[in-house]
């Protein structure tokens, strides 16, 4: 659970974000109600990130071999990544584009009442 213990670090901080466990394996970070990076923890296989992309970035992270289209959410642009895929900073970088991402599609109102205002104002997108 190294990976998960390095992003609940990191990522809690971030406005709006809380953590459960759904499905009994997956550590759900979400903002406003709505997921933006789960961590899958088994003790049979290696911990694994899943979230999702930027469609201009998408390709290139499915040309590593340690990632692939999410299952059932791949479609709409996720990748569910093992936790060597990328350098630790990366794959933060990478969730917290996905926090951006996620948070941009919550209404106003939602927005303001976590906090999001001010992050979202110097969002590009």
């Amino acid at each position: 659970m190294v990976l998960l213990d390095y992003l609940r670090d990191h990522l809690r901080d971030l406005p709006g974000v809380e953590e459960d466990l759904k499905w009994e394996t997956n550590h759900c970070f979400t903002v406003g109600g709505k997921i933006f990076a789960m961590v899958h923890i088994d003790p049979a296989q290696p911990e694994r990130l899943t979230l999702p992309t930027d469609p201009d970035e998408r390709a290139e992270l499915l040309e590593n071999p340690y990632v692939t289209p999410a299952p059932y959410l791949g479609r709409a642009g996720w990748v569910t990544m093992e936790s060597v895929a990328y350098p630790r900073p990366t794959l933060l970088r990478l969730c917290r584009e996905a926090h951006l991402r996620v948070a941009r599609r919550l209404t106003k109102a939602k927005q303001r009442a976590l906090g999001l205002s001010a992050l979202l104002q110097g969002d590009p997108t």
